[in-house]
C-alpha cells in the first residue's frame, strides 16, 4: 500500500473577512477606530449618534480612512471625546 501525502493546499486568508474601518479624531487627537460590520453600517452614522446625543455644533469630513470631527467648543470637544472612546470600544 503506498503512502499518498495529503497537502492543505487553501489560501491562508481565505477564512478572514475584511471590514471597512476608520481612525476617528475630534480636533485632530485620535480617539479610536470604527469597524464597519455590515453593508448597512455608514462611518457618518457617528454623526448621527453624536446629535442624537446632544452634539450639534460640528462638522466632520472623511480623508480616506480618517473620520475627522471638529467642534470649536473645546468643552464640547472634551466630553465628545470620551463618549466616543466608549461608544467605539463598545461597538
Amino acid at each position: 500500500m503506498a503512502f499518498i501525502p495529503f497537502f492543505n493546499i487553501r489560501d491562508e486568508n481565505e477564512d478572514i473577512i475584511e471590514h471597512d474601518s476608520y481612525d476617528v479624531y475630534v480636533n485632530d487627537d485620535f480617539v479610536g477606530r470604527k469597524v464597519l460590520y455590515s453593508e448597512s453600517e455608514d462611518i457618518t452614522n457617528i454623526s448621527d449618534y453624536l446629535s442624537s446625543n446632544g452634539y450639534g455644533d460640528f462638522t466632520y469630513t472623511e480623508e480616506g480612512n480618517k473620520f475627522i470631527i471638529e467642534d470649536y467648543d473645546e468643552e464640547e470637544a472634551g466630553k465628545m471625546k470620551n463618549q466616543l472612546e466608549t461608544y467605539l470600544n463598545i461597538r
